[in-house]
């Protein structure tokens, strides 16, 4: 199965919802054959809207991957938003311990019996999720359910616990835990582990992450005044240089969400006179000031990860059945 690169994702494009079930079941499939190449992205699904939102590494990435759903593979695809839109992320400050129960008596239906214990603990930037199990004996957490807890952990991750947004940067111990011979199940401690990271998140000092890009611009020395231009737009952060070849360079690592408000300014004079070349350099904590707005406006509160290589866990000649089944969810419309 393919891992996402959560460390190189900076941006997202929303797209519209196919005309068809059919059409729907096919740009999955196709989406997931791309990740299988080996391309890096994520999918979101947003039931409200009947949208998808897709996370990139970048505008060409994009540009590349509509070209080939539309020209290579025949789908009619409809970006929803021409302009991306920042791809804000968490993370965690301190390390801290938590417990997740999920404990259900016989008088709800089947009892349920799931304790996990963990240690949550911060990364380096750019070091992604990291699960450990430190659980050795049996009598603890058998080993059969040890995958549930890293799910359990990593499905909330990947969906996040502050506005939508995925989490990154952490690694997770799973170091002690409780066992129910006939009680416990999978199930149970997938539930379990998602309450345990909930509130080992929730006591470790979440911090919001905004992407900084790294911006390079070339113009020939009588177009100097488009760098300047530049230079004021992007602030203190940029650096003009002049070559032995006349030319002029500048510079700059600003916000993404800076140089989106000013590239097409910048970009439109630099299509005829000069080169520019955008990239992702690092996340760094966003201000204070615009955390809670981001949070409250986030496009991601209301839209789910989605795991393309869900619909074939269950057995590669099931995939089909299964994918059909989220089809018919996604669109409202349950078969007959």
């Amino acid at each position: 199965m393919k891992t996402v690169h959560w460390a190189d994702l900076c941006m997202t494009y929303t797209i519209d919802r196919p005309k068809t079930k059919e059409e729907l079941k096919r740009m999955l499939l196709t989406l997931k054959r791309l990740a299988e190449e080996g391309l890096n992205f994520a999918v979101y699904g947003e039931e409200v809207r009947k949208q998808f939102i897709i996370a990139v590494q970048g505008e060409q990435q994009f540009n590349q991957m509509m070209e080939r759903l539309r020209h290579e593979f025949g789908l009619e695809v409809m970006v929803a938003e021409q302009e991306p839109k920042v791809l804000y992320k968490t993370t965690i400050g301190k390390t801290v311990e938590s417990e997740g129960k999920y404990i259900r008596g016989y008088a709800g239906g089947i009892p349920k019996f799931g304790v996990c214990s963990l240690r949550c603990e911060p990364l380096p930037r750019g070091e992604g999720y990291v699960f450990v199990n430190m659980i050795e004996d049996d009598e603890v957490i058998p080993e059969e359910y040890i995958p549930a807890v890293e799910e359990g952990v990593k499905s909330t991750i990947y969906r996040g616990l502050t506005g939508g947004l995925p989490i990154v940067d952490v690694l997770v111990r799973l170091y002690d835990g409780a066992y129910h011979e006939k009680d416990s199940s999978v199930f149970s401690y997938k539930v379990a582990a998602f309450i345990g990271f909930r509130n080992g998140y929730s006591q470790a000092d979440p911090v919001l992450l905004e992407p900084y890009m790294n911006v390079e611009m070339k113009v020939t020395h009588n177009n100097a005044n488009l760098l300047l231009l530049a230079a004021q737009l992007l602030g203190p952060n940029s650096n003009v240089s002049e070559h032995v070849d006349g030319s002029i360079s500048l510079t700059a690592e600003v916000p993404l969400r800076e140089w989106l408000q000013y590239r097409e300014q910048i970009q439109e004079n630099l299509t005829v006179a000069g080169q520019c070349n955008v990239e992702l350099a690092y996340y760094d904590p966003v201000p204070e000031d615009l955390k809670d707005t981001i949070i409250e406006t986030s496009h991601l509160a209301d839209a789910y990860y989605e795991d393309l290589f869900q619909w074939e866990k269950w057995g590669k000649e099931s995939e089909d059945h299964y994918l059909n089944d989220y089809v018919d969810s996604f669109w409202g419309d349950p078969r007959g």
